[in-house]
């Protein structure tokens, strides 16, 4: 996604529709996990992910976009959210985290986005490189489908894409869910490194 590209998507978010109830039933989300959101924006998932993964895990959150960032650290700060940490920067440039720490991974209508081959595959190989073995990379998009809103059809991923663009770089399909009308979940596995 281009600089420009981003400074027009900022700060939108698919958090309010999506059944996050399903979802983080779906991933097990679990006290003590280690959960990253990449493309974060300003944190809602990452903030929504502390009551399951409590005091005893921690929460890590990435997105370029810096007054997002803030916001999130704001919230955090003030919902007592102690173990979360906010970076602003380009996971596909680096992120610093520990090689396979992570548990859980979701990024949240963000691929479709990252059209740069090279971007995609640096953001991934990133994701991979956090990620513990038989950890979980989870994608949330925009169903391919015409509608009134989101991005141009042109550019959403079915999950078959995605699969395409995963399997070859390490990770196994778990499970593929909507959770809702305009969006569906899709959980993979980091294969034994």
């Amino acid at each position: 996604m281009s600089e420009k590209e981003h400074k027009k998507e900022a700060g939108k978010s698919s958090f309010s529709k999506v059944d996050t109830k399903k979802l983080f039933e779906t991933i097990d989300l679990r006290p003590g996990e280690k959960f990253l959101d990449v493309g974060c924006g300003k944190g809602e998932y990452a903030l929504a992910a502390a009551k399951y993964v409590r005091e005893t895990g921690h929460l890590y959150a990435i997105d370029t976009w810096e007054d997002g960032i803030n916001i999130l650290k704001e919230q955090s700060h003030s919902a007592g959210i102690l173990n979360l940490d906010g970076f602003v920067g380009d996971i596909s440039k680096g992120i610093p985290i520990e090689d396979n720490i992570i548990d859980k991974c979701l990024m949240a209508n963000v691929l479709h986005g990252l059209r740069d081959k090279e971007t995609q595959k640096a953001t991934i190989d990133e994701i991979r490189r956090v990620l513990k073995s038989q950890g979980e990379f989870i994608l949330i998009e925009w169903k391919k489908a015409d509608g009134t809103h989101g991005p141009s059809t042109s550019i959403r991923l079915n999950p078959e894409e995605i699969e395409t663009i995963l399997i070859p770089m390490g990770f196994k399909t778990k499970i593929i869910e909507d959770v809702s009308e305009d969006f569906y979940l899709i959980v993979f596995i980091a294969d034994i490194k």
